[in-house]
């Protein structure tokens, strides 16, 4: 495999895991809940953005009680825990299916960077 080729499979597979994790229906569903959170403490999501995302006060007081609201929304929801954890399942499961690609990526960054090392050396700089 190329080193083109393996940096493509880098590539693909965090572009899966980005496209799974925003499909995935526990994901889905504490987005859902965390803007359902938000509602009931009367902040609106702007419709202007695909992402959801609240609409900003410009008072900065009211900015500030708003970002506080926000995070207790998530933690109450458990937002993050359940994108990470969703992350990381699809990780796993690309990186054990496309192991042999990352060994190959692992084995030339080593050959490089000893590579660089004896240049280094032949230079007369201790790395």
């Amino acid at each position: 495999m190329s080193a083109t080729a393996e940096t493509a499979v880098l590539s693909e597979v965090s572009g899966q895991v980005t496209y799974l994790v925003e499909e995935d229906s526990d994901v889905k569903a504490a987005i859902q809940e965390w803007i359902q959170c938000l509602n009931d403490q009367g902040i609106q999501i702007d419709p202007q953005y695909e992402e959801p995302l609240p609409i900003i006060p410009d008072d900065k007081e009211a900015n500030i009680k708003q970002a506080l609201v926000d995070v207790q929304c998530k933690q109450d929801v458990r937002l993050m825990e359940r994108y990470f954890d969703a992350q990381a399942q699809y990780e796993q499961a690309l990186i054990e299916k496309n192991q042999a690609a990352f060994n190959t990526l692992a084995e030339r960054k080593e050959a490089y960077l000893s590579q660089a090392r004896e240049v280094l050396v032949q230079n007369g700089v201790t790395p």
